[in-house]
């Protein structure tokens, strides 16, 4: 019965081997399952958050590339301005010179005269001073106004004391609106 017995255990021991192995293994097979699961969520984590870091990056560079874009533009604007009223001033400083010859002609009294009438009829009744630079006080008519010589480049300005009124019949005023209307007919406008 000795053999009957150590045959039994043995069956036994194997038997409780052989389940004890099973269960190691599958022991094994879950905390392999488990270890699996956690690296591949830690991995997709890391995915995530390393595509977050690029997105983020990829917006900032973007951002800077448009403001560095902007600010080339702008400063590319600037200049064009400036080269705009560069060149507008050289253009109105030559016409400042013809005007100058201009105003050394007989028609240039004849025009004068014809303004200073002009401003007085528009500035309707009241006292009035006819302002002139003083170089053109001896080309004037005699208007009927008190003359009194101005800080001017040519022309006429007028004032009617009584009702506040003042035309402007000024060279530089004339030059200004020619200025303006230039910019915006010859092309030269710069969109901001």
């Amino acid at each position: 019965m000795d053999a009957n017995m150590e045959q039994s255990f043995n069956k036994f021991k194997s038997l409780v081997l052989d389940d004890a192995q099973k269960q190691r293994e599958e022991i094994f097979s879950d905390i392999e399952q488990t270890k699996k699961e956690e690296l591949e969520q830690k991995h997709n984590e890391f995915l995530g958050e390393a595509y977050k870091t690029i997105q983020d990056n990829i917006s900032k560079i973007q951002k800077a590339n448009k403001e560095k874009i902007l600010q080339s533009e702008l400063s590319a604007k600037k200049e064009l301005i400036l080269y705009r009223e560069q060149l507008v001033e050289k253009i109105f400083n030559d016409v400042k010179e013809k005007l100058l010859e201009y105003m050394n002609t007989p028609e240039y009294a004849q025009w004068l005269n014809m303004k200073i009438k002009s401003a007085l009829d528009e500035s309707g009744d009241g006292d009035k001073i006819v302002y002139l630079r003083s170089a053109d006080e001896d080309r004037v008519e005699k208007c009927g106004a008190e003359i009194k010589t101005a800080e001017l480049f040519g022309g006429v300005k007028v004032s009617n004391e009584t009702r506040g009124i003042i035309i402007n019949y000024s060279i530089e005023e004339l030059l200004e609106e020619q200025k303006n209307d230039f910019l915006k007919n010859s092309g030269l406008t710069i969109e901001i």
